[in-house]
């Protein structure tokens, strides 16, 4: 599969993630985004890596927002106790779980139930996941360089 993404090239670099993102890892995005962040431009790599994985993430807001509609209305109300908390930190629980490699489907789902602005939250996960992928791309990119330097 990595591979298949790598010879798509940016295309890879955002449908990588996307489908990673929204399968719970059955597609191994992170080693597609480090192959790809060795021969593609960095930056570009982060912005459209970072684009995938929000919208593949992002779907889950929306499984959220329809468990929201078949709830009964006694759990919809219980639910509704925790907005507080998703108002004041929903946005920064949504950054750093984006920011970790960990499934961050276990805060779009609430973020979802409890219909938490989708604007805000597609931001905070967005520049999360730019961190991440920058990182991961940057660390790989010259981490490996460094070390073929230092053995020869």
């Amino acid at each position: 599969m990595v591979h298949w993404l790598e010879s798509l090239g940016y295309l890879g670099v955002f449908l990588g993630p996307l489908i990673g993102s929204f399968t719970f890892y059955f597609v191994p995005w992170p080693l597609a985004i480090i192959a790809l962040g060795q021969v593609l431009d960095p930056v570009l790599v982060s912005i459209v890596g970072a684009t995938g994985a929000t919208v593949g993430t992002a779907a889950y807001y929306l499984v959220g927002e329809g468990m929201n509609r078949v709830l009964p209305k006694k759990m919809r109300e219980q639910v509704g106790l925790g907005r507080r908390y998703i108002e004041r930190y929903g946005a920064l629980a949504i950054f750093f779980f984006a920011l970790t490699p960990f499934p961050d489907q276990i805060v779009w789902i609430p973020v979802g139930l409890m219909k938490y602005d989708p604007k805000k939250a597609l931001v905070a996960c967005w520049l999360g996941k730019l961190v991440l992928i920058a990182v991961m791309v940057y660390a790989s990119r010259f981490g490996i360089q460094e070390i073929l330097r230092w053995f020869s």
